[in-house]
């Protein structure tokens, strides 16, 4: 577990995406046709966590800096409401009463 997983493993090791059975792409940085949602959600990992945080507290350890980073995304998985068009205000755990998801 590290702040910043890749995909990329020792000969020999298993990824969690290979455990998974998740397919690893790649596509062109900061390109909001292609990977939007994921640029979105890197911004607002800046902007909610770590300019924050980083003003709150001095982190002794990268597994400090984990533990809070973890109990950030438990947060915005569980709890956080989403604005977007998809989400309609619901967070992430909060099922969708639309049929098509």
């Amino acid at each position: 577990d590290t702040l910043f997983p890749t995909p990329q493993t020792r000969l020999g090791e298993i990824s969690g995406l290979d455990l998974n059975g998740i397919e690893h792409r790649r596509t062109k940085v900061r390109t909001p046709r292609t990977n939007g949602f994921v640029e979105r959600f890197n911004g607002t990992v800046l902007e909610e966590f770590f300019r924050v945080t980083m003003h709150e507290k001095f982190y002794e350890s990268v597994d400090a800096l984990q533990q809070d980073l973890d109990a950030w995304l438990r947060h915005y998985n569980t709890e956080r409401p989403r604005l977007g068009y998809r989400n309609q205000g619901r967070s992430p755990s909060r099922p969708s009463t639309n049929s098509s998801g």
